[in-house]
């Protein structure tokens, strides 16, 4: 009776603190809280019981025959150790995952299985030679330690959605977006950086011809087609690209980002380490995807679009625990969840906002900052719809060579703005590639600069990285980069390194 009072108290605080875990775990404690707290005890409360009463009836049924008794126990005793296995690592802001990527280079499902759940296999074996007091001892340690691990859980996502809950980083939402008048505007030497999501050399080389608005500007740059972004995803590329850095691996402690380079240095991702700390220089910053104005001390500063906190439905805190406790590793979950619900698609928030950066171009970089830094959405998939009109022989490219007419567009918009800034320098970058040409391989990555006015093409072919566009604003600042071929001589003198691919 003991066992069964123990096990069922464990069941219910085991999925009670893995599916809490959620809400304060990588990413989630480094952007915007996008829940109420409430809303997540509510929903981890809820979930819990519903997970864990099917198990706990079993279990009393059970009870009545021996054999079934205590194989059902030793699958309850394999299951709670994976639980409790999993819960410590994501308590301990370990990504399992990073874990199985270092050691395995493979999808396999047997694999997978023995990876991810060796804890069930191994406790689920074992318990069955157990008698029914080792079996009330383990379970007691299980007890004892999910009672604090929830309690320091609580803790922690009581700082993330309450105590860290700042209300002001509500006027970085782009709905309170002014556009700066004609008048206020200084033309003075600026940086103009702009970055396109997932802007892949390959495929902007191939239909290269199509874009008329970027030719004007990329045929009199310096252009080098073999420039490689320091990682594979936005996450881990455009901390390093904007604090001049390597990247092997993109640490999250305590809501604070870290990149850890090739030489091993642990760099905080924040304005005192990144090119905008640059001779108390001022700078402005349009984007979105990194929480930037939490980070960044900008003159102006968006980065969230009519941003809103989340209800947590049914539906999403399942698919919440299935994919914390690595159960969509075997199954669609998606599909299978989505088969049993009616889901009306609703007009995509990501397609607003594209258009919105669009049309807003020109009133980005009529800004009277020093550095102006966007980051767009685009050309990033999925296909940005219903924002620009395409020639009927355009119809049959990709959804992602679609976009890149956004990126055309959005030039059209800017040419004759940026033909006014003489002297300021022109960045157009990436933070990687298109990813589905290669997951394993680093391709390079869309760059082009220029001193605008100097109408000189000059074409690199020596690899190069991202990472180096620090040291050429700095330089830019100090009067060292004049012209074209200054920034060619620049990156001649800087090398690539390897890309951090996971």
């Amino acid at each position: 009776m003991k066992n069964k009072k123990i096990i069922s108290s464990n069941l219910i605080l085991s999925f009670f603190g893995i599916y809490l875990s959620f809400f304060y775990f990588g990413l989630s404690q480094y952007n915007y809280p996008v829940y109420f707290f409430f809303d997540i005890i509510k929903s981890s409360f809820v979930l819990s019981i519903i997970v864990a009463s099917p198990l706990i009836l079993i279990l009393f049924i059970s009870s009545k025959f021996y054999h079934l008794k205590k194989i059902f126990i030793s699958i309850l005793v394999g299951l709670l150790s994976y639980i409790v296995f999993h819960y410590l690592i994501r308590f301990s802001d370990i990504n399992y995952y990073h874990i199985f990527i270092l050691i395995f280079d493979n999808k396999n499902l047997l694999i997978n299985v023995i990876f991810y759940f060796f804890p069930f296999i191994i406790l689920f074996l074992y318990s069955l030679k157990f008698c029914e007091k080792k079996i009330f001892k383990i379970n007691k340690f299980i007890f004892i330690l999910l009672i604090i691990l929830n309690i320091f859980s609580l803790y922690r996502t009581y700082v993330i959605y309450v105590l860290n809950d700042n209300q002001s980083y509500e006027i970085s939402d782009y709905k309170n977006f002014k556009a700066n008048s004609a008048d206020n505007f200084k033309s003075n030497k600026k940086v103009f950086i702009l970055l396109f999501d997932e802007f892949d050399q390959s495929i902007f080389n191939k239909n290269f011809e199509k874009f008329n608005n970027i030719k004007k500007f990329y045929n009199t740059s310096y252009v080098n087609k073999k420039f490689y972004s320091p990682a594979k995803f936005t996450i881990d590329s455009v901390p390093a690209i904007l604090t001049g850095n390597s990247s092997q691996k993109t640490i999250i402690k305590n809501g604070k980002l870290f990149v850890k380079n090739y030489e091993n240095e642990i760099v905080h991702f924040n304005h005192d380490n990144s090119l905008f700390n640059i001779y108390n220089i001022s700078y402005s910053i349009f984007a979105y995807y990194h929480p930037y104005c939490k980070i960044f001390e900008a003159e102006t500063c968006y980065d969230k679009f009519y941003f809103m906190k989340q209800k947590i439905s049914l539906k999403d805190s399942i698919k919440i625990l299935l994919n914390i406790t690595y159960v969509d590793r075997l199954i669609n979950i998606d599909l299978l969840i989505d088969k049993f619900s009616n889901t009306k698609i609703k007009p995509s928030k990501e397609n607003n906002f594209s258009k919105f950066m669009i049309e807003n171009s020109l009133n980005f970089l009529k800004n009277n900052s020093d550095i102006i830094y966007i980051h767009y959405p685009f050309p990033h998939p999925p296909l940005k719809k219903n924002i620009i009109n395409f020639d009927e022989k355009n119809e049959t490219l990709s959804d992602y060579e679609k976009n890149l007419f956004l990126v055309d567009y959005t030039f059209l918009l800017i040419n004759k703005f940026l033909e006014m800034n003489q002297d300021s320098l022109l960045i157009v970058l990436s933070d990687h590639w298109h990813k589905d040409i290669s997951e394993k391989k680093a391709l390079p990555t869309v760059f082009f600069s220029k001193i605008i006015g100097d109408d000189n093409y000059i074409e690199d072919n020596k690899e190069n990285n991202s990472s180096n566009i620090k040291g050429l604003i700095k330089m830019f600042f100090e009067s060292k980069i004049k012209s074209n071929y200054d920034i060619k001589n620049y990156f001649i003198l800087r090398k690539n390194h390897k890309t951090y691919v996971r």
